[in-house]
């Protein structure tokens, strides 16, 4: 009996247990919940390159597309992902102009973001039209 209900304590605390680390891993974050210092404020100058071909392209983007670019990443909902990405293979990286350590690889058939190539931890974008404004903005 006493075996019972020490089994039922186990099992019951197993089961709490997992539910709190499914929680704290599916958590969805933001770019500002990612970042040491968030770069990315409705003020901040980004720098946007394009990668093609192994060779990197700037783009000249003006400074309302840049606003919008910044306001994009601030209402972006990401998840934390398992996946390594080579950021080489990246479709453009975006980098505040007051710290250009802090960039952003964005892979679009992928939707996913890479945070600096030191820790390339990747979050999965939630943002369903995500893709589509971008390329709207940069192309």
């Amino acid at each position: 009996m006493k075996r019972n209900y020490i089994l039922s304590g186990v099992i019951l605390i197993l089961l709490v247990g997992g539910i709190l680390l499914y929680n704290y891993f599916s958590k969805e974050l933001t770019v500002g919940d990612v970042l040491e210092e968030n770069n990315f404020s409705k003020e901040a100058a980004i720098s946007v390159q394009k990668l093609k071909d192994g060779k990197i392209i700037p783009i000249q983007v003006s400074d309302d597309k840049q606003k919008d670019l910044v306001r994009l990443f601030e209402d972006l909902k990401l998840i934390k992902s398992d996946e390594r990405y080579p950021v080489l293979d990246a479709d453009y990286i975006i980098a505040p102009k007051s710290n250009y350590s802090q960039k952003l690889y964005v892979f679009l058939d992928e939707n996913v973001i890479v945070f600096s190539e030191k820790t390339s931890d990747s979050y999965v974008i939630q943002n369903k039209d995500f893709t589509q404004t971008i390329k709207r903005l940069l192309d």
